[in-house]
C-alpha cells in the first residue's frame, strides 16, 4: 500500500511508498499504475438512468426520426470513394436548399500528452452559425467523437425552427453511442443527447435527426473542416483534476498489460 491507501498503517519495507519519486517514474507495472493513477478522477457511469429503461429508450420511442447513411465497406463500384464523395455532394447541396435544416460537421483527436480535442462545425443553407473547439478529458478518439455530436447536437436544437439535423462524422460506431443511453464510456454524453433530443423530438414527428458518414481521409466539406479546426488547436495541458474515461483506463491498462 502507498499513498492515502496507508490511512494510519505504517509502509512495508518494499513498498512503493519508500521508493524515489526519480525511481518510481522509472519503473512501469500494474502496482506502480495504480499508485500514479488511485487519486485521478474517473468518470462515472448511471447503470440505471431512466433514460435507459426499455421501452423509454430514445430508439425505441423515437426510431422512426433518426436516419443513418454508412458509406458501405464493400462496393461494386470501380471508385468508391468518388461515389461516395457523389452521395456527400448531393446530400450537401440538398441541406443548402433546406431553410429548416442545420447540419454540422464533427471531428475529434487525441494528440499524445494532451487533452482530446474535438471540433465542430454548423452550418444552416451555408452559412455557419457555430464554430468551436473543446477539451474533451483524457479520452479515446470514440469518446472524443462523441463530445462533439453532444456539442453540435445541443447547439443545433437552439437555432431557430429547425426540423433536420444532419451530422457529418467520421465515427458512425459513435453516433450510434451517441443515443444509447446504457452504460458505456462517456455515458454521460449520451444521456446529454437524450434528454436533449426527448423533447424535441416530442414537439414535432417532423423532426428528425440525419448521421451521415465522412471518412477523415476523404478531406470532404464541412466534415474536414472540423477537422481543420482541431489542427489549428492549441493543446490543453492535463492536470490532476482532468477526468479519465473508462475506454482510455481500459486502453492504458492494455497497454502498460502488453508492455510488461
Amino acid at each position: 500500500m502507498s499513498g492515502s491507501s496507508l490511512k494510519r498503517a505504517t509502509p512495508h519495507p518494499m513498498s512503493v511508498e519508500r521508493m524515489p519519486a526519480a525511481h518510481r517514474r522509472k519503473v512501469t507495472g500494474a502496482l506502480v499504475d495504480n499508485v500514479n493513477y488511485s487519486s485521478v478522477p474517473v468518470e462515472s457511469t448511471e447503470p440505471f438512468a431512466p433514460e435507459a429503461c426499455p421501452g423509454y429508450r430514445i430508439l425505441d420511442r423515437y426510431a422512426d426520426q433518426f436516419k443513418w447513411l454508412a458509406k458501405p465497406r464493400f462496393s461494386r463500384s470501380k471508385d468508391p470513394e468518388a461515389a461516395w464523395k457523389l452521395i456527400l455532394d448531393a446530400s450537401l447541396e440538398s441541406l443548402e436548399d433546406d431553410p429548416d435544416a442545420a447540419y454540422a460537421g464533427v471531428d475529434g483527436s487525441c494528440p499524445p500528452g494532451w487533452q482530446a480535442a474535438t471540433g465542430v462545425v454548423i452550418k444552416q443553407q451555408g452559412a455557419q452559425v457555430y464554430s468551436g473547439c473543446h477539451a474533451a478529458g483524457r479520452a479515446s478518439s470514440t469518446d472524443a467523437e462523441l463530445f462533439a455530436i453532444r456539442v453540435a447536437i445541443s447547439n443545433a436544437v437552439g437555432f431557430g425552427d429547425v426540423k433536420h439535423i444532419t451530422i457529418f462524422t467520421d465515427a458512425m460506431h459513435a453516433a450510434r453511442l451517441s443515443v444509447d443511453p446504457s452504460p458505456h464510456s462517456f455515458q454521460s454524453q449520451s444521456l446529454m443527447v437524450c434528454r436533449i433530443l426527448e423533447p424535441w423530438f416530442r414537439r414535432s414527428p417532423d423532426h428528425k435527426v440525419t448521421f451521415i458518414e465522412s471518412p477523415s481521409d476523404m478531406e470532404w466539406g464541412i466534415q474536414n473542416e472540423a477537422h481543420d479546426l482541431i489542427a489549428g488547436m492549441r493543446g490543453v495541458a492535463v492536470v490532476p483534476t482532468t477526468k479519465l474515461s473508462l475506454q482510455y483506463v481500459c486502453d492504458f491498462v492494455d497497454k502498460s498489460a502488453r508492455a510488461d
